[in-house]
């Protein structure tokens, strides 16, 4: 099996959709000999907005250490390699084939059962756990998927959980109400394992404490057991200034999660390794800066809590500059409230090429009646630029599977 061939299977599982449990995902695990269990240690990362720059963070410094550390990233932005790594590098196509050519069988035989096939995700997951395990790594940082209690890679005993922030996201299958989605995400907290938090909403913060005590797992609290102020971070164990290329000041909170992490694990890693490590942490379409005339950034940006950080990291850095918007959104997300947090001085929309898109008629419905309304991905991107003086800058954001898209169209151009 070729690498497309590979990709293509593996798209061809999106059609099973989401399908939250954990019960096929242990089954298929099983299949293929348990390569989560008695392989690396983990650190398992969940919540609405900053965990994969946390699971990065994690990533980046305990390779920087010298510890050979995989990670995972959900979604992708413009490779499907991003999601499996080891060491900051994507798996290599070669092993991407052998490892679905393997894993094609099991999931095939598991489609005849009760259970049903995989879905794209637990494939995904399942290729992650097979390949960190025969590459003998010591650690992984996970990030979650959708949630945390039934998502498909909350079958590890976790080193360390971590929840960072928590926000009204994916209400279709995690709940209404902060409370219920920060119940969802706590779901990835075991039994005596510690626990992280980063979050700021005090409901979310009593209902993952109170989980936490359910389950006897000792816990450190950002603002209590571990704090920043500035680029100062400070743990139980260290105190230290750290420098980041993330372009957000909000990032230094994902940065003092993932120090805490490491330290609350008893992993041992001085602070050099720290530095040098968030210096040299990076992901793509984390306020990804393509232009400087005019000045073009890409951002995921998907929720109202992260499109209001996204939009605040702008004016502060260009206080006087004309903040135009690209915006597209997938399916599962509050449209309305997340263009309304980015405050731009001008909109344009459309529709993505993506089967997860929004549809027309609710994305109009969420919009302004001064937005401009295209097409395609490419005739917003191309009106706006038109539109933008070197000054101004100009934002594509409200969905990871828009920066791909917009990037090739901006390489075009």
């Amino acid at each position: 099996m070729t690498y497309e061939e590979s990709l293509t299977y593996i798209a061809s599982l999106e059609k099973r959709g989401w399908r939250l449990g954990l019960d096929r995902m242990r089954e298929l695990l099983s299949l293929i000999g348990d390569p989560h269990i008695g392989g690396p240690e983990y650190f398992h990362v969940a919540g609405t907005n900053g965990k994969g720059s946390t699971t990065k963070l994690i990533q980046s410094i305990l390779s920087q250490a010298g510890y050979r550390t995989g990670s995972f990233f959900s979604p992708f932005v413009y490779d499907f390699r991003e999601r499996i790594q080891i060491d900051g590098s994507m798996i290599l196509p070669t092993d991407v084939s052998s490892i679905c050519d393997e894993l094609i069988g099991p999931s095939e035989a598991l489609a005849k059962t009760s259970l049903g096939g995989p879905t794209e995700f637990e494939f995904k997951t399942a290729m992650g756990f097979l390949h960190w395990t025969r590459s003998k790594c010591q650690y992984v940082a996970l990030e979650v998927g959708l949630g945390g209690r039934l998502d498909a890679t909350n079958v590890i005993e976790p080193l360390v959980s971590v929840i960072t922030e928590i926000g009204l996201d994916h209400q279709k299958y995690l709940g209404n109400t902060l409370r219920e989605i920060a119940l969802e995400k706590a779901g990835i907290i075991k039994p005596g394992r510690p626990v992280v938090c980063s979050a700021t909403s005090e409901e979310a913060i009593e209902t993952i404490e109170q989980f936490a005590n359910e389950m006897n797992a000792p816990l450190w609290k950002i603002d209590r057991e571990f704090s920043v102020q500035g680029s100062d971070v400070k743990t139980p164990k260290r105190k230290l200034r750290v420098e980041h290329s993330f372009g957000s000041p909000f990032q230094m909170r994902n940065i003092a999660a993932a120090i805490a992490a490491i330290d609350f694990a008893d992993v041992k890693v001085s602070d050099s390794d720290i530095v040098r490590g968030v210096q040299h942490a990076t992901l793509p379409g984390r306020m990804e800066v393509l232009s400087h005339s005019p000045i073009i950034v890409l951002d995921g940006a998907h929720n109202s809590q992260s499109a209001t950080a996204v939009s605040d990291a702008i004016r502060n850095k260009f206080s006087t500059a004309r903040l135009i918007l690209i915006y597209s959104a997938a399916t599962g997300h509050d449209p309305k409230a997340t263009v309304e947090a980015f405050a731009a001085d001008e909109i344009h929309a459309s529709t993505m090429n993506h089967p997860r898109t929004i549809d027309r008629e609710t994305l109009i419905a969420s919009l302004p009646p001064n937005a401009h309304i295209h097409d395609s991905v490419q005739t917003a991107i191309r009106s706006a630029l038109a539109q933008a003086d070197g000054g101004d800058v100009v934002l594509i954001s409200g969905s990871f599977y828009l920066l791909a898209e917009a990037k090739c169209e901006l390489q075009r151009i």
